[in-house]
Formats: C-alpha cells, sequence, structure tokens
C-alpha cells in the first residue's frame, strides 16, 4: 500500500454568495495528499467556553495523527492561526506549510524552516 501523505486544513472556510454560504474547494490541495480538517469550529474569545476546550482537542488530536510528510493550510482566525502555531512550537513541531498563490492559482510549499530553523 502507498503511503499517500495528508493536507491538513486548519479550519474548513466557506465564502459567502447570493445563495448562501458555500464551502471554499481545497481540490488543488490534493496535489499533495488527501484532505483532512483539524477543527471543525472558529475559536470562541471566552475563557471558559466549552467549545474553546473542543477546539484544543481537535488540535491535540491532530498533534497525534500528523506525520513528517504531511502539510498544513493556514485557515480561520488569526487568533486560531497563532493559538496553532504556538502549540506546534510547544510540541516542537515544524509543520510543512501550503500557501495558496493567487497568480498560478495553486498551493505552493512553503518551508518554515527558513527562518524559525530546523
Amino acid at each position: 500500500m502507498d503511503y499517500r501523505p495528508t493536507v491538513w486544513v486548519l479550519k474548513e472556510q466557506v465564502k459567502s454568495t447570493t445563495n448562501g454560504p458555500v464551502p471554499m474547494d481545497y481540490t488543488a490541495a490534493y496535489a499533495y495528499g488527501n484532505i483532512r480538517f483539524i477543527t471543525e469550529m472558529d475559536l470562541p474569545l471566552h475563557p471558559n467556553s466549552t467549545v474553546a476546550k473542543e477546539w484544543s482537542k481537535q488540535v491535540e488530536k491532530f498533534m497525534k495523527e500528523v506525520n513528517a510528510n504531511d502539510y498544513v493550510i493556514l485557515t480561520g482566525q488569526p487568533l486560531a492561526m497563532f493559538l496553532f502555531g504556538a502549540l506546534c512550537a510547544v510540541a516542537e513541531f515544524i509543520p510543512n506549510l501550503l500557501v495558496w498563490r493567487r497568480e498560478q492559482s495553486r498551493y505552493v510549499v512553503y518551508d518554515p524552516t527558513q527562518i524559525v530553523g530546523e
């Protein structure tokens, strides 16, 4: 059985249209692996929120399942992206990132070790 990397998306995003919300199309990311979503909701700001605890549990689950050959697409709230990065730092894990290049209509790999070391 061949191993195919996973492309982890921090949170599935939707676009607002006149017909209502439409999920973002992550098809272009399939070039790098199978798509999975890390979290199912936005991170609430209330400090005692049970939803915030669930968000944290979902990120912890990701940390147990991610592989060094997998990729991450950062999406969602800036706070969620920041906390996700902080949790990766605590776990001493530097993910391979995919960044959307609108001019090329595709995702490209960004290597964060260029600025944070290996």
